[in-house]
């Protein structure tokens, strides 16, 4: 892959990042937080290969609404 095509790809990553982190911080209860980060891991995941810096971003902020979600069922109990 050739300087331009990395840089692309790159900022392309960038700004499906910033698109579902958007879709998930204004999601209202934790299930659709989930779902919203689980309907960027399937793009990514068709996109997969391009940058695995990305695989890290979905991962990390599934594993945030995850806590999240836990505490939240944990304070209502």
């Amino acid at each position: 892959m050739s300087w331009e095509n990395t840089v692309r790809e790159r900022r392309r990553g960038r700004r499906r990042k910033d698109h579902y982190e958007g879709k998930i911080a204004g999601a209202d209860s934790s299930r659709k937080k989930l779902s919203a980060a689980c309907d960027w891991l399937i793009t990514e995941a068709w996109e997969a290969g391009i940058v695995g810096e990305i695989h890290g971003w979905v991962i990390d902020k599934v594993h945030e609404i995850r806590k999240e979600a836990n505490r939240r069922d944990g304070n209502a109990a």
